[in-house]
């Protein structure tokens, strides 16, 4: 209640791009992890089988496809991961002018950054329903302890 209305916004802002970074990163080390133990375990079945390799093709060609779509949506995610790090430093920027000069933003600067919040929801991929169910308590207890940080500052 003692911050301006307009730094308020600029830690919302903050808040919603901790949020997002922290819920895509996560799901990122998901994916990758999931793969890697995937694709071990076939390895290690082959060997342990000791398959040929016409036959260890066989064995992998089933999840190419599913690669293929976790490869694609990785590569799309760190995409958007580097998006909302630009964000983050103009709103760092912003909020660093408010606290060394007590520089309010205007209209204009929070609504640029609006935009950019709202363009990189329409066109990116999103976190499962799911997912972000399943880690929704320890991603919010992070966004938490910035905002606080932020807030006494």
């Amino acid at each position: 209640s003692n911050i301006d209305n307009y730094a308020s916004i600029l830690l919302a802002y903050k808040c919603n791009t901790i949020y997002a970074k922290s819920q895509r990163k996560k799901y990122v080390k998901f994916l990758l992890l999931i793969t890697t133990i995937y694709y071990l375990g076939l390895f290690g079945f082959s060997l342990y089988n000791d398959l040929i390799v016409f036959d260890m093709i066989l064995l992998f060609a089933p999840s190419i496809s599913a690669l293929v779509f976790i490869t694609h949506t990785v590569k799309a995610q760190k995409g958007i991961l580097s998006t909302y790090e630009k964000i983050n430093v103009l709103v760092e920027k912003l909020f660093t002018e408010y606290k060394s000069n007590s520089k309010i933003p205007t209209k204009i600067e929070l609504r640029q950054i609006q935009d950019l919040f709202y363009m990189q929801r329409l066109v990116s991929k999103k976190v499962p329903t799911w997912f972000y169910k399943l880690f929704k308590n320890s991603t919010e207890e992070i966004m938490n302890e910035s905002i606080n940080i932020m807030a006494t500052e």
